[in-house]
């Protein structure tokens, strides 16, 4: 809309976003404004790191021991859906599924913030079944609005945020590629507080032996259920280090 106006009026077109997902959209549009030659002011939010809520003064989670905890709650009738980044390579590689189908994924497709919508259209299928949604806590901000729909249309489902405060899955991979990573840090906001706004229930995990306890109390919740893991992804590199390099882009 800010280059539109810019380019009608013969003026400087401005744009503002929030920090994390707002800015991050805004780079197709500004790629679109250079190519084209149009000045285009975009302004965006930013959050120091230590102004973050979530993780100060919680243990980080290793993700095996994670997945180790996920996959000890799904039975034969639990149904998976998963977001993008670094939670699902994780995922895909070390939670085994018991059935075909039994885990949706996009599988490189980047469709940021589709797993909460999946748990919401799993649920309506299968409201006798447990449904369970993961995602990080980037991808989780992309489709955060849908639990007034979930809430309105009376469906239940768990689902985890894999909480690194970035889009962890761009960092490690920028590592790799360039030596640095640039634009990936993410500020914090209050998962619990979030959640109960909405009619839902939250859960901030601080240690890695609250999971078990949480995560069967959060099955047997009436409500969407979010639980917010502060993660540690110290490891990612072994993630591109363990596969056929030439598949590695």
């Amino acid at each position: 809309m800010a280059l539109a106006f810019g380019r009608l009026t013969g003026t400087v077109g401005v744009c503002i976003a929030t920090s994390g997902p707002g800015v991050t959209n805004l780079v197709t549009g500004l790629a679109t404004a250079t190519s084209e030659g149009s000045a285009v002011l975009a302004i965006g939010g930013e959050v120091p790191l230590n102004d973050c809520v979530l993780t100060i003064g919680y243990d980080t989670i290793e993700p095996l021991r994670l997945i180790h905890e996920i996959r000890n709650v799904i039975t034969h009738n639990t149904h998976v859906a998963l977001d993008v980044g670094s939670h699902y390579i994780w995922t895909n590689r070390y939670c085994v599924a018991d059935h075909a189908r039994q885990f949706m994924v996009s599988n490189g497709q980047q469709t940021l913030g589709v797993a909460m919508p999946w748990a919401i259209a799993m649920s309506m299928l299968h409201p006798n079944d447990r449904v369970l949604s993961i995602s990080g806590d980037g991808g989780f901000l992309f489709s955060v609005m849908e639990l007034e729909t979930a809430v309105r249309e009376g469906v239940k489902f768990v689902h985890i945020i894999w909480n690194s405060n970035s889009y962890d899955m761009v960092a490690f991979q920028e590592q790799a590629a360039y030596g640095e990573e640039s634009g990936v840090k993410l500020g914090g906001y209050d998962v619990v507080k979030l959640a109960e706004s909405f009619g839902c229930k939250g859960y901030n995990i601080t240690s890695a032996s609250e999971l078990a306890q949480v995560l069967a109390q959060a099955f047997g919740s009436d409500v969407p259920v979010i639980i917010n893991v502060p993660v540690d992804y110290s490891r990612n590199h072994r993630l591109m280090q363990d596969v056929i390099q030439s598949y590695v882009n």
